[in-house]
């Protein structure tokens, strides 16, 4: 997600092009007072006021969109900070209504200041990092060099992912991460060094499991660019037809290809949940161990259960190839 610096960096520097605008207006304003001899109402009541002021309203809500349309996807202020503001669901640039309505929150929010700042503030502390706009609209602003990538198990990186992907992902990384805290206070020794080993191989785990949750991304992106409506409508027009046979079997095996693919996303998705689960399973017998030494269980069958969970994985990566251009 976009850090609070990102945002607030990119809300200043959007209010500086806004505020460039403002001043164009005026100008704008000028010159028509100038050309068209009318005087200024006291009271701004006349129609070149009027307006102005409704350009100026229209500009303030529409600016993300006709900025971002513009800009090639964001707005000045974000393509500088290199954010962007993202559908929450797939993970697609935000359409133009989609930004209109957005913006129109926004200004609604900052037109008071105190509310915008707070929901900021709020935002920075919440699990999916989101403003309480970005969730009435189902969007998210997300840092665009954070792209899906396999991670180092010494370094890893906070990427925004769609759902159910980064739900997912983020169990697993909040799974190594509690193991990892518990066997930092366990004393140097044979004994460590064995958790240790249990520490290096669910962080492999982690990376496995992250990996297919990004093929499960481009498997669902694949199947989102797919619309099943519009292909059955296609092979019911010519169903029946004798001269159009071969034109038929040609869009049923569309369709059929289409259906595949959309079921190999749900069982990729199923198959992550299990795995993520057996990692949560494996993290917690770690801890076990690490906090009693007298527990049953012993290190051996902790790896074991990690590395029947890799075998597991490389089941999935021979199962699920990553998907072809499209």
């Amino acid at each position: 997600m976009a850090s609070l610096d990102q945002r607030i960096g990119a809300r200043a520097i959007d209010a500086a092009c806004g505020l460039v605008l403002v001043l164009l207006l005026m100008v704008v304003q000028t010159a028509l007072y100038a050309i068209s001899g009318m005087e200024r109402d006291a009271e701004g009541n006349d129609p070149i006021n009027t307006g102005i002021n409704y350009l100026l309203v229209i500009a303030i809500v529409s600016y993300d969109a006709i900025t971002s349309r513009v800009c090639g996807g964001a707005t000045p202020g974000k393509r500088i900070t290199h954010c962007a503001v993202v559908n929450w669901g797939d993970g697609e640039p935000a359409g133009f209504p989609l930004l209109v309505g957005r913006n129109t929150l926004l200004f609604l929010e900052w037109i008071f200041l105190i509310p915008g700042i707070l929901d900021l503030r709020a935002a920075a502390h919440r699990d999916d990092g989101r403003t309480w706009t970005d969730r009435v609209t189902g969007t998210a602003a997300v840092n665009r060099r954070a792209v899906p990538t396999l991670r180092t198990a010494s370094s890893p990186t906070p990427v925004w992912r769609p759902e159910p992907w980064g739900s997912l992902v983020q169990t697993a990384v909040e799974a190594r991460a509690r193991i990892v805290h518990t066997v930092k206070g366990v004393p140097e020794g044979p004994r460590r060094e064995r958790l240790d080993e249990i520490v290096a191989l669910i962080a492999t785990c982690e990376i496995e499991c992250t990996r297919v949750a990004d093929r499960g991304i481009q498997l669902s992106q694949a199947a989102n660019a797919i619309d099943i409506t519009t292909l059955t409508s296609r092979l019911e027009s010519i169903a029946g037809e004798p001269d159009k046979v071969s034109l038929a079997k040609a869009y049923e095996g569309e369709l059929t290809s289409a259906q595949e693919l959309l079921a190999l996303v749900e069982r990729t998705t199923q198959l992550l949940q299990e795995l993520v689960a057996e990692l949560n399973s494996a993290v917690n017998d770690g801890i076990r161990i690490s906090l009693d030494p007298k527990d049953n269980m012993t290190f051996d069958e902790v790896l074991d259960q990690l590395h029947a969970l890799q075998q597991s994985i490389a089941i999935i990566d021979g199962e699920f190839p990553p998907p072809g251009p499209m």
